[in-house]
């Protein structure tokens, strides 16, 4: 009998565990594929699934687009090429135009042929609104 109920036990773990470990596995983002190769994107998800929710998370909250006062500096702010400002893939243009962010301030880009800026928040902010994401998504499952 107590086999049984420590053979129970066990069967009972792992099926939690392994309904867990299958939930938490992010799905890639069409986009990454644009940027990355597939297997560094599948090895991450398999190894690093919690980077991968943030790689994810990073290519729709990393930055905002603002209309840019003139007057500001903004022809001083290093120029990049957004063809679709309804479609950006933030890992692309940051490989292209080679942009940077930093931790502690917003940087700015100027979009070339209109007055706005694209703007990334600083990493502190970023951090902070992630681990929200993530904490909430998993407190509600």
């Amino acid at each position: 009998m107590r086999a049984f109920l420590l053979i129970s036990l066990f069967v009972t773990s792992s099926a939690s565990l392994w309904a867990q470990s299958s939930e938490s596995t992010p799905t890639i983002d069409d986009r990454l594929y644009d940027a990355y190769e597939a297997d560094y994107l599948e090895r991450i998800q398999q190894n690093h699934p919690v980077q991968l929710q943030r790689m994810n998370f990073f290519l729709d909250h990393a930055y905002y687009v603002t209309d840019y006062p003139s007057g500001k500096g903004f022809e001083n702010l290093p120029e990049i090429v957004i063809n679709d400002l309804e479609k950006i893939n933030i890992y692309n243009l940051m490989q292209a135009f080679e942009m940077t962010r930093d931790y502690e301030t917003e940087k700015a880009y100027r979009i070339q042929g209109t007055q706005k800026a694209l703007v990334f928040y600083t990493g502190k902010a970023f951090t902070k609104a992630f681990n929200a994401t993530r904490f909430n998504a998993s407190s509600h499952q």
